[in-house]
């Protein structure tokens, strides 16, 4: 069976600051705000 994970990255002045991963089902901050 084939997977697909999805990923989605949010950048704001050239820094990713959020993602989603299907994996975890969830968003997940990467830098302090």
């Amino acid at each position: 069976t084939q997977r697909v994970r999805y990923l989605f990255r949010e950048f704001y002045d050239r820094q990713e600051f959020v993602r989603f991963d299907s994996d975890l089902g969830k968003f997940v901050a990467v830098t302090e705000f």
